[in-house]
């Protein structure tokens, strides 16, 4: 997952030395080490980059975080910046009846598919045109 704006989460507007790391991490990607949930600010080259929680890092110290780990380890994030999730659901009969029988697909913000009791986003949900998604 990635911010939208990761500059809003520096202190300074760094310079970077390169576009993405190693492991294709770019600026904005929201990283995990060890239950410390970070944003990627700036990128010094392939292997090393600096995160908004912990300074510099290098590539084989940290890993993308899953939406769960993020609801878990810093939830305020989600409130930051856009965050969608894409479902999916099959036509309707009336849908394939006029020539739409593929696979339909959605995007939710974080806020109209998050299970309140748990925090998680939901595996599937009810939209608001009656049909069910699932992720």
């Amino acid at each position: 997952m990635r911010v939208e704006n990761h500059l809003s989460y520096a202190a300074f507007q760094y310079l970077n030395g390169a576009a993405e790391t190693s492991n294709g991490l770019t600026l904005g990607d929201i990283v995990i080490k060890g239950n410390e949930i970070g944003v990627i600010i700036q990128i010094h080259d392939k292997d090393e980059f600096r995160v908004d929680q912990w300074g510099n890092t290098c590539v084989d110290e940290c890993r993308l975080a899953t939406a769960d780990e993020i609801w878990q380890f810093r939830p305020g994030v989600f409130n930051d910046g856009k965050f969608v999730f894409t479902y999916h659901r099959k036509p309707t009969a009336g849908e394939i009846k006029f020539g739409h029988g593929a696979t339909h697909y959605r995007d939710f913000h974080i806020t109209e598919c998050r299970d309140p009791k748990t925090g998680d986003p939901k595996k599937r949900l009810k939209a608001d045109d009656g049909l069910i998604y699932t992720r």
